[in-house]
């Protein structure tokens, strides 16, 4: 997929790569729990598995949310869910950001912890907010499927659920 427009100041342009150690992160969209075509059920020869469905007017929904953060300066990254789902989207925002995060995959609703990791399905994305706009940034997605999902911290990379850790990878080590 491809999306061009104008940028009025290339200096508000918003990346993916993390930014700073205590900023929070959030979900923005619903994760649909088919995992058909996704890197997860093709690693296991699952072939046959109902695909997510598109949903155009909820991502032109999201899109005015990111849109108008972006414009009140709200925004520290951002990066599309896809290939991987959210564990692969949070691990190359930290590797872009060369920093590390917690986030628990059991606060993602209507999922159990492993489908909220992989799950491919479109219209959702990773965004990094600092703390002191954390009211802005919530006002603007109110009616908006949104959950937090943790925090960037140095280093590792964390992957909980029901705050335990289930995966901890020291992100020095992989870069």
């Amino acid at each position: 997929m491809l999306a061009t427009g104008l940028l009025d100041d290339f200096a508000r342009a918003t990346t993916t790569d993390l930014k700073g150690d205590g900023d929070l992160l959030y979900l923005l969209g619903k994760t649909d729990p088919r995992l058909g075509g996704s890197l997860w059920a093709r690693q296991r020869g699952l072939t046959r598995e109902e695909t997510p469905r598109p949903d155009p007017r909820g991502l032109a929904r999201l899109g005015g949310a990111l849109l108008r953060a972006g414009r009140a300066g709200l925004l520290r990254a951002v990066h599309d869910v896809s290939d991987g789902g959210v564990a692969v989207a949070v691990s190359e925002m930290a590797f872009g950001g060369g920093t590390g995060f917690a986030v628990d995959l059991d606060a993602v609703p209507g999922v159990d912890p492993r489908t909220a990791a992989v799950a491919e399905g479109g219209s959702r994305f990773v965004v990094e907010v600092r703390p002191d706009d954390r009211t802005r940034w919530e006002r603007i997605c109110r009616g908006l499927p949104l959950t937090r999902l943790g925090v960037v911290q140095p280093g590792r990379f964390h992957f909980r659920v029901r705050g335990d850790s289930i995966a901890t990878l020291d992100g020095n080590d992989l870069y």
